[in-house]
């Protein structure tokens, strides 16, 4: 279904489209077990070297993301995985690719 529905959006027309594929969020305050339970064990299967790709992101760096991107004046529409968005936030040196 998000497959379909990236597509859906990109067809709405607006100049530029940027679809994020965040992995698990660290939310602070979060009172939902099974959300917690989740990001502690990718933390410890990250600790050992496994699922690095799943990294729990913090709902910060996603946001931090978003506003780079939409100040970045690019044009077009870019799906961006969890690696791509992580080096648009902590990059300095962070250069717009569309």
């Amino acid at each position: 279904m998000k497959g379909r529905l990236d597509e859906d959006v990109q067809r709405l027309g607006y100049p530029a489209i940027f679809i994020l594929r965040p992995p698990s969020l660290i939310r602070k305050g979060s009172d939902r077990f099974g959300e917690k339970a989740g990001v502690a064990m990718l933390k410890a299967l990250n600790a050992i070297g496994l699922m690095r790709s799943w990294k729990p992101m913090p709902t910060a760096e996603v946001a931090a993301a978003m506003i780079r991107l939409s100040k970045s004046g690019e044009t077009g529409s870019a799906r961006l995985p969890t690696a791509s968005m992580r080096n648009v936030v902590v990059n300095p040196l962070w250069q717009p690719f569309l």
